[in-house]
Parts: C-alpha cells; sequence; structure tokens
C-alpha cells in the first residue's frame, strides 16, 4: 500500500465495505441505518488512478440493430493501455422498447480473454445480448456487458490469482503503486 494512502486510512475490510455502503447511501440517498454508516473520501492511489485521463480510450461500434424487444449495440471498447498492454473488451448495451426508467441502468460485468473479443462487424446479437435482453426486459431498465475483465491473459499466460499475484511481487519489487491489477 502507497505510504500516503497507508499514512491517511488504516481500515479493516469490514469498515471499508461500510464506507462503500455509506457512500452509496449517501448517493441513492437515506435509508434505514445508512446515518450510521462511516463515508470515506476518495482519496489516494485509487482516486488518482480513476481521475488519471487515457488517450487509448475509445469505442469502436461493431454492430446493432432491433431485435429481442428492444434494440442492442455491441462494441470494441479499448478501456485503457495499462503496463502498454491496451485493453480491449466487448461491450454491449440493450434498451428494451418497454423501458420504464432510462436514468438508470443495470451493468454486468464478465469475465473471459482476449481471444473472445468481437474482431469484426456483428450482424446478430451474441448470447451475452440475448442474456442482457431478458434481464433488461424483465426489470424495465437499459442494461450493458462489459467482458474480458479483467483483461487477460497477460505478462506471458497469467490469468486470474496468478495475474494479480504478480502485479503485487511488482509492486514489492518496485514501489510503484499503479503496479497492482486491483487498481485497473
Amino acid at each position: 500500500m502507497d505510504g500516503r494512502l497507508a499514512d491517511k486510512l488504516h481500515l479493516s475490510r469490514r469498515q471499508f465495505v461500510a464506507g462503500c455502503a455509506g457512500a452509496a447511501a449517501a448517493v441513492n440517498g437515506p435509508a434505514s441505518g445508512a446515518a450510521d454508516l462511516p463515508t470515506i473520501a476518495p482519496v489516494g492511489i485509487l482516486a488518482d488512478y480513476v481521475a488519471t485521463r487515457d488517450r487509448s480510450t475509445a469505442i469502436e461500434p461493431l454492430g446493432s440493430g432491433a431485435a429481442l424487444g428492444g434494440r442492442w449495440h455491441t462494441c470494441r471498447l479499448t478501456s485503457q493501455t495499462w503496463k502498454d498492454c491496451p485493453w480491449t473488451h466487448e461491450l454491449s448495451i440493450f434498451l428494451p422498447a418497454a423501458a420504464g426508467d432510462t436514468r438508470r441502468m443495470l451493468l454486468w460485468i464478465d469475465g473471459g480473454n482476449d481471444k473472445q473479443v468481437p474482431r469484426n462487424a456483428v450482424t446478430e446479437p451474441t448470447d451475452a445480448v440475448r442474456i442482457l435482453a431478458t434481464v433488461a426486459t424483465a426489470a424495465g431498465l437499459p442494461a450493458a456487458v462489459v467482458r474480458q475483465v479483467p483483461f487477460q491473459p497477460m505478462f506471458g499466460d497469467l490469468h486470474e490469482d496468478g495475474l494479480i499475484a504478480h502485479t503485487f511481487v511488482e509492486y514489492t519489487k518496485t514501489g510503484d503503486p499503479t503496479w497492482p491489477l486491483l487498481l485497473p
């Protein structure tokens, strides 16, 4: 952990979760017991990381259409370049024809690997869009799915826990607070 952040926050995981719940309650309005939860101001490494602009961020439309009781769009998203590796994802959005509330949306974060990112035009809804359409229609809300999170494999053929462990080892070697994979 970065010394600046460690000096400001000495939190257990329970306190961190309680702080996140408190922040969510503050954004979404008061709920029973919300006033008793601590909040945490976004400071330090994560806030710096989130605020950093990345010129590689881009969206490339791959396909769209009317189907499944609404409209769908599938894109290739480059969310960032991290450690000289562009992170590309499949991003699909579904808007049900009878969406009651378009101020909110469901977000589904899904796994996968870089070999599953669509490379060419998409002319039909993907399996992810079909599932998304069912959920979005039932909820009466727009919905999106972002796949290939985290982007993997990286650093050779590292996946999941091995990838996370590698980034923490690099952090301990270098002291560079951007190394832990949990930031991106």
